[in-house]
């Protein structure tokens, strides 16, 4: 049974791949402003659930997982913007939004398979909080 993180984690990237994936079909301002509407909100769940489960983890370590964590946000915002800019130079916008689907839709399976791990660990060691004892 899915724990309200992994539901929240499932929620945010369709509601997100959702949304990008109306402009990758509809070429028009209304379609972008949903598409920023449920973007942000997608990702904004995803984000805190994210942030929670990085700091769950080890909580010994809590500030290197938070760091390991804002810097992978930073990597990965450098690293779309930078392959991103070509396609935007080109005017292909919605190139990227459905790169971005598949990318969301990436991240839904990594995410849920990780967390599926993580679970099967705890229930190994019989604890309900951590992987470190």
């Amino acid at each position: 049974m899915p724990t309200s993180l992994e539901r929240a984690l499932a929620l945010g990237a369709i509601v997100a791949a959702g949304g990008y994936l109306l402009s990758t079909l509809v070429s028009a301002p209304w379609a972008l402003g949903l598409t920023a509407l449920l973007a942000g909100l997608g990702l904004s769940l995803m984000h805190s659930r994210f942030q929670a489960w990085a700091t769950e983890v080890v909580p010994q370590a809590r500030g290197t997982a938070v760091a390991l964590f804002s810097g992978s946000l930073f990597l990965g915002s450098a690293l779309g913007t930078g392959l991103g800019s070509s396609f935007a130079d080109r005017g292909e916008y919605q190139t990227i939004f459905g790169v971005t689907v598949v990318v969301l839709l990436g991240l839904l399976f990594v995410s849920s398979f990780a967390r599926w791990l993580y679970d099967l660990q705890l229930a190994k060691r019989g604890t309900g909080s951590s992987l470190v004892d």
